[in-house]
């Protein structure tokens, strides 16, 4: 009986025992899940920062035309949304340094540079990320500090020491999106358009000094670059079609359809400008409204929000079905592995 019982227990701590691996061993997984999970959480972050930055900068400039067309109201509005969609795109960016950190630490502990299959590397994906995301978010306090003297101008009657400093950080801000676009190739084209319409436009600002029947010309450069975005987004759509799901190459015709609409309202905009013959908003004096102003920057606005919305879906849909870039270049590799089986079909045959 002794005996027996004694079995009874050892079989009992065995079931324990086996029981107790067994829950420990579903956390386990559970914690690698959920680590994982967090693998692609920088670049999402990223990713929203520059949706956060267009959309509330997009808002910023409905109500800047609204103050263009009535005199009377404070530029202070404006100017919050803009400083609002900075400390969004900071946060986001100051987000990327941590919220992958449980899957880093994973690897680290399996002493991986990656842990499953689809799993973004620490080494090539995630820490060069988190780099140019402490970059970004200096860049993005330099914004905030420009945008800033920019307010003050307008806000204060202007001054000389002002408008140099405001000239020279739309300088270095061009400058920056132009180098970025020459070292980094991911958006490239939108970096490069941003930097040369920033130095065009103060080009263009200088050459017209103050004959007030110019300075619509000081609408133009921005409008030439977001023709030419337009452009490059349908041959970059174009480029892609073998790879794009359904879904994705309607959402991205209507990303070219939001853009055309934000270009259509800049091009009424200017118009107007031009039909009231003002100095507008580089003038911190200037009391004349500027009429259908509002109208034409509510369409910009429209465009840009839907660009930004727009953008926000494709991501999640990028983070479904993979980058595009990494499916195309699946397909080359797959092309690439193709051809010297149907040239040796083609010999034995």
């Amino acid at each position: 009986r002794e005996a027996a019982h004694f079995d009874i227990d050892a079989a009992g701590l065995q079931d324990m025992d086996l029981g107790a691996t067994a829950e420990s061993r579903e956390l386990l997984l559970n914690d690698i899940s959920q680590s994982q999970s967090r693998s692609r959480s920088s670049h999402t972050a990223v990713h929203m920062s520059k949706v956060a930055f267009l959309a509330f900068h997009a808002i910023a400039l409905w109500v800047a035309t609204i103050k263009l067309e009535d005199t009377e109201i404070s530029w202070w509005p404006t100017f919050a949304f803009a400083f609002m969609g900075d400390a969004a795109a900071l946060g986001c960016l100051v987000a990327s340094w941590f919220v992958s950190c449980p899957y880093v630490k994973l690897c680290l502990q399996e002493r991986q540079p990656k842990v499953g299959v689809d799993c973004p590397s620490i080494l090539t994906d995630i820490f060069p990320e988190i780099i140019l995301a402490f970059f970004g978010a200096l860049f993005m306090i330099f914004i905030f500090v420009t945008e800033f003297l920019v307010f003050s101008h307008l806000t204060a009657d202007g001054g000389t020491s002002r408008v140099v400093g405001v000239n020279a950080c739309l300088a270095i801000i061009g400058l920056v999106c132009i180098i970025h676009a020459v070292l980094l190739r991911p958006q490239a084209a939108l970096f490069g358009f941003v930097g040369l319409d920033i130095w065009a436009t103060l080009v263009v600002v200088h050459g017209t000094g103050d004959n007030s029947s110019l300075v619509f010309w000081r609408f133009v450069p921005t409008a030439a670059a977001v023709l030419l975005f337009v452009v490059t987004l349908a041959a970059q759509m174009r480029s892609a079609a073998a790879v794009l799901r359904r879904p994705e190459k309607v959402l991205r015709s209507l990303e070219v359809l939001a853009l055309c609409i934000a270009e259509v309202g800049f091009c009424l905009l200017t118009r107007a400008v031009k039909e009231a013959n003002t100095f507008g908003p580089w003038s911190a004096a200037n009391r004349t409204s500027i009429k259908g102003c509002a109208s034409w920057g509510f369409l910009v606005c429209v465009g840009l929000l839907g660009v930004a919305a727009i953008r926000a879906r494709l991501y999640c849909w990028e983070l479904e079905f993979k980058p595009v870039s990494f499916r195309q270049l699946q397909t080359v590799a797959a092309n690439a592995a193709a051809s010297p089986r149907q040239r040796g079909s083609r010999t034995l045959a």
